[in-house]
């Protein structure tokens, strides 16, 4: 089982969560809901930069050294300076059973990571297998005649690589790929027609890959959702799951009502056949939620194992339209063992999970409640509460799900209502 624990970081005082397949962070305004999210992140993209390492970008033979330094500059790149910050401590947890963790804190001010002495020997190995690797691969592309090959590899090179992807994956105990839709996603989309000229570097780095996703992304949206489920049946060697892509489809299609097409440089959104709006100046819930939709939609049809962080998903969306968003991040995390974590500022987002969690308790006590269930909630979105975890995050942390209930106290953020709704009692009181 998998830990995170964070004493006396950013907002957060103390709190320990051991995540499960569906993770909602709720709360006020800065309140730590992002700090939570982001560490999980820079947790699940250790596998990644593992795999990405680059010999030739290290200044010294000693690989772990130069790993170690790029991971905490990215700790830096999301957190910023570590120097004015008082004492904290960040415990990441990996495996119980083979002693893999990491600490994070400050030695004489300076940002200091610890990695426990079983995880460092794997990942020195690891990198060792990485370096050899991609060496091989040098030797292999320079001494090509037309007739044999220099390359020192045994086996097919994409096999080796494969078992070295595998190797790190168990070496972070962690085989999902790691996936990070911020908050303030209608920048992106207002400045849709000039994408290709932002700049980058000057973006952190979550927002930086999410950029380079949508870029990446972006032309294979020139065809109608139904189409590119077609073409991924014939070209991509993946079988989608039918019932799934077309409960997908209309979520999407709920919330956007409209239909996304990149054509001729441009995002648009289609409300018929010919009549569209620009996404630069579509709605800003469309604007919003557009790239969530799309990259989930991707991620149900190509099946694989992934950890998304979904920030504000209700964002600009009528409750209706977060009722159906919620149906859909809940549709893909039922995929595999998907894991996925939610900021959010709304109670519908609690309101709405509570009815595929309740869903899900019905639905499977027998057949005929199993059947009764399903003409009213699909049976791909109900979500099991003990694969859910909830937090309301104000000055503590506080633990929302009811297991007596099993279902989430959606009532533990009504408390903003309750004040508002008092006001109005005291000035009512007046009105003679």
């Amino acid at each position: 089982m998998q830990m995170l624990t964070i004493i006396n970081f950013g907002p957060i005082t103390k709190f320990s969560f051991s995540p499960k397949r569906v993770n909602i962070l709720i709360g006020k305004q800065a309140s730590g809901k992002s700090t939570i999210a982001k560490l999980m992140y820079f947790s699940k993209m250790l596998t990644k930069w593992l795999t990405n390492f680059d010999p030739d970008m290290s200044n010294s033979k000693n690989y772990f050294e130069s790993y170690s330094k790029y991971v905490k500059q990215r700790f830096l790149d999301l957190f910023g300076p570590t120097y004015h910050l008082p004492q904290f401590e960040i415990n990441f947890t990996l495996s119980v059973k083979e002693d893999k963790h990491i600490k994070i804190g400050l030695h004489d001010q300076f940002l200091d990571i610890k990695y426990s002495r079983n995880l460092r020997e794997e990942i020195e190995s690891t990198l060792k297998d990485v370096v050899d690797f991609r060496k091989s691969q040098n030797n292999l592309s320079q001494g090509l005649t037309g007739l044999v090959s220099t390359s020192p590899l045994n086996e097919d090179p994409s096999i080796l690589w494969r078992k070295i992807i595998e190797k790190a994956n168990k070496t972070f105990c962690e085989s999902r790929s790691p996936l990070f839709i911020p908050a303030g996603r209608s920048l992106l989309a207002i400045l849709s027609d000039q994408l290709a000229n932002v700049d980058a570097t000057r973006l952190d780095f979550i927002m930086r890959d999410f950029l380079q996703a949508i870029l990446r992304l972006r032309p294979q949206f020139n065809d109608s959702l139904e189409n590119i489920e077609i073409l991924a049946r014939r070209t991509w060697g993946i079988q989608p799951d039918q019932e799934r892509a077309s409960l997908a489809r209309t979520f999407i299609f709920e919330i956007l009502r409209g239909r996304y097409i990149f054509t001729e440089g441009s995002e648009r959104i289609y409300v018929n056949s010919s009549q569209y709006t620009q996404l630069r100046l579509a709605s800003s819930g469309q604007q919003e939620s557009v790239w969530i939709l799309l990259m989930t939609y991707m991620l149900i049809l190509e099946r694989q194992k992934v950890f998304v962080v979904y920030e504000e998903p209700e964002a600009h969306l009528f409750p209706e339209g977060q009722d159906s968003i919620v149906k859909l991040l809940m549709l893909m995390s039922n995929i595999d063992d998907n894991q996925l974590i939610i900021t959010t500022h709304s109670p519908y987002i609690l309101s709405s999970l509570n009815n595929l969690i309740y869903a899900n308790t019905v639905g499977t006590k027998n057949q005929e409640q199993r059947d009764a269930v399903r003409n009213i909630v699909p049976e791909k979105i109900w979500t099991p509460y003990q694969e859910v975890t909830a937090f309301f995050l104000d000055h503590e942390p506080t633990d929302i799900c009811v297991d007596e209930l099993k279902l989430l106290k959606s009532e533990a953020i009504d408390d903003a209502s309750y004040k508002i709704n008092t006001i109005y009692d005291e000035i009512l009181a007046h009105d003679n």
